[in-house]
């Protein structure tokens, strides 16, 4: 019997982009999920299911050294035609699919849902049993039959995207309710890196655990619920992320920022605003950037550098993202108030940040002000922000959405 996991993996993310590609305790996400699959009793064949554009081009270099690859040549979009090719070339017959975000799935129980699902014919996937709590994230269990029935009714965009999504529409899936392998209970919390936030979250796990453990091959998932429920600092960390539904679109916001210097407090707000965005309201966020020192890297945002003001500009104009950010020094709040009544024409809505001295002594004062849809300028208002009140510019921004 042929059990296939595939890892589903691009590295386009909207809100951590590059994600399966960075480290954790000195290896990629990527590589700490294949190594977790390695571990599994029942697996014939571990698979990553990615696109072939030169976006993903990285991703393939390393599973072409590392594992087994199928680069889809279809629509990027179409994450269940990407896994069907694979269940299709490797004749599956029972699919496990990994999200390549979540580098603490338990091999323990991959063994278990499969076991299940071989012992019994009569189901076609695999569900915890409604009064089962676990920290789970990450995986989805199908016999062949089972797999055919979702792709045959993964008909809209939405159901292309999202591995089970059309079950949600047409339940054509009968499920198997099942125990879990262990008590991953007591603690609910994101094992799943999707913002910059989990990112550090798991950092802190990975280096906590080998710290005292060098030699271990993988990090115990038990181990992580243990720790989190006993220190309410690691929770914190990523805590506050929102979790993106599928069904929901959420809008995407351009930031636009002039770079002068390492320490630049309007290049560093933008970067802690875009971060709280997507955090905090599941938006994608896409950084501007004016300079012409050596950018320091991001990694919560989608980064364009321009090297002079009409290229900058330009962008700007033509920018059709429902919400547009300037967050500007003074040198060209000119040029930006000439293209207001573009910005309002567009129907979208324009923010200028800017140096406020005058309002407090702090480096990191920021003054802003707004304009909806050609509001006029009896509507605009003027705000001091820091970063204490980051929060509130950012919900400020999401009420006018």
């Amino acid at each position: 019997m042929n059990v296939i996991a595939i890892i589903g993996a691009r590295l386009n993310s909207s809100r951590l982009p590059g994600k399966h590609l960075l480290p954790l305790a000195g290896k990629p996400i990527i590589e700490h999920i294949q190594n977790r699959l390695e571990h599994c009793q029942t697996l014939t064949d571990i698979v990553l299911a990615t696109t072939l554009d030169e976006f993903n081009q990285p991703l393939i270099n390393w599973a072409n050294n590392n594992s087994q690859c199928l680069a889809y040549s279809g629509d990027v979009n179409d994450l269940m035609g990407r896994i069907n090719a694979v269940v299709e070339q490797y004749q599956a017959d029972i699919v496990v699919y990994i999200c390549g975000d979540c580098p603490l799935i338990d091999p323990g129980f991959i063994d278990h849902a499969v076991n299940q699902l071989r012992q019994n014919p009569q189901a076609d996937s695999i569900s915890l049993a409604p009064d089962v709590r676990s920290i789970h994230e990450g995986m989805a269990f199908y016999t062949r039959q089972g797999w055919d029935n979702l792709f045959v009714n993964s008909v809209s965009d939405m159901e292309k995207e999202h591995v089970g999504y059309a079950n949600q529409r047409c339940h054509c899936l009968t499920p198997l309710l099942i125990q879990d392998s262990d008590d991953f209970s007591g603690v609910e919390h994101r094992i799943s890196v999707d913002t910059d936030a989990d990112y550090r979250f798991m950092q802190q796990i990975y280096q906590r655990w080998y710290a005292q453990n060098s030699s271990a091959p993988i990090v115990p998932l038990k181990w992580v619920v243990d720790t989190l429920k006993q220190e309410v600092s690691l929770r914190q960390i990523n805590g506050h992320v929102k979790q993106k539904k599928a069904d929901q679109q959420y809008p995407s916001v351009s930031l636009y920022c002039a770079y002068r210097a390492a320490d630049d407090a309007l290049y560093q707000l933008s970067v802690k605003l875009g971060a709280a965005l997507q955090e905090h309201y599941g938006l994608g966020t896409q950084l501007h950037v004016l300079t012409t020192d050596e950018l320091q890297a991001t990694r919560s945002q989608n980064c364009q550098t321009y090297g002079n003001e009409q290229a900058f500009l330009s962008a700007l104009t033509h920018d059709a993202k429902q919400l547009t950010l300037c967050l500007l020094p003074m040198l060209l709040q000119q040029q930006v108030e000439q293209l207001k009544h573009v910005l309002s024409g567009n129907n979208s809505l324009a923010i200028e940040l800017f140096d406020a001295k005058e309002h407090s002594t702090s480096s990191h004062s920021i003054a802003f002000k707004w304009l909806n849809n050609g509001a006029t300028q009896a509507t605009a208002q003027d705000v001091v922000i820091d970063e204490l009140t980051l929060e509130q510019l950012a919900k400020l921004i999401t009420s006018l959405l």
